[in-house]
């Protein structure tokens, strides 16, 4: 069974819906301490209040878009709860676009926030000073889009493509020093974000022929969860470089 020790710290990102929701959630009521990052303070409080050991989910509201000092954010964090013993990046949006309609600006948004943030983070929290050296586990939630050709993903799959390269190419680096990086790569789950581009985007009638192609059904945040969790733990020591796909069966 898997287990956390309370001061195993994670830094989870995108936690105050979906996936990052669902990851925190299970680190906490596994035993870890977590720090959960999102832009929604209400919806952080929601989740805080939800967990297992309240005392041991620590809340911190930010846009990392915005966020001038990613690296500072991270060396303030490890001073006020301590060092970091992983770091899920859950963070994301759903963006639709093809080339009749891109938009390099937009796209560019789409690619720092998806691509090139989880780097960021990473690279400070791989920090000697940060983390807690050999066993530290990181891990991004790319998508399906990243493997998998979708027409209308064109800009949002380019940058789920790059960080699906960018944890292989950071698992050869930092294995060097015992710390693990692996992917995880969902086709449709079933979301706030994902329920929302639905119905503004494409409609449900679209949403009900989609689940069609996903013989065990869509997916669930927990489903995400249980695996981003699994990575995150020492039953996956000697596992990383990796992109696990969960597709449901429809790929």
């Amino acid at each position: 069974m898997i287990s956390f020790k309370e001061e195993q710290l994670f830094l989870v990102s995108g936690a105050s819906s979906g996936i990052g929701r669902a990851t925190a959630l299970l680190l906490n009521r596994m035993g870890a301490s977590v720090i959960a990052l999102g832009r929604n303070q209400d919806r952080l409080a929601e989740a805080k209040e939800a967990a297992h050991s309240p005392q041991r989910f620590h809340l911190h509201s930010v846009d990392l878009l915005q966020e001038p000092d990613i690296r500072g954010l991270v060396t303030s964090l490890r001073k006020q709860y301590g060092k970091f013993s992983g770091f899920c990046s859950c963070a994301g949006t759903m963006f639709m676009d093809s080339l009749n309609n891109y938009d390099p600006q937009k796209a560019a948004s789409v690619y720092m926030l998806h691509a090139q943030i989880p780097l960021m983070l990473t690279q400070s929290l791989a920090d000697r000073r940060e983390c807690t050296g050999a066993g530290t586990s990181i891990v991004f939630v790319a998508a399906l889009g990243g493997v998998v050709v979708q027409p209308g993903l064109l800009s949002y799959g380019g940058a789920k493509a790059a960080l699906i390269s960018e944890a292989k190419c950071l698992s050869k680096e930092l294995g060097k020093r015992k710390i693990r990086v692996n992917c995880v790569s969902p086709g449709l789950v079933r979301t706030a974000m994902t329920e929302g581009a639905y119905s503004s985007l494409m409609g449900y009638d679209v949403l009900a022929a989609e689940e069609a192609n996903y013989p065990l059904g869509i997916g669930q945040a927990e489903d995400v969860a249980s695996i981003c969790v699994f990575l995150l733990s020492d039953a996956a020591k000697w596992i990383s470089g990796q992109n696990i796909i969960l597709d449901g069966g429809c790929c």
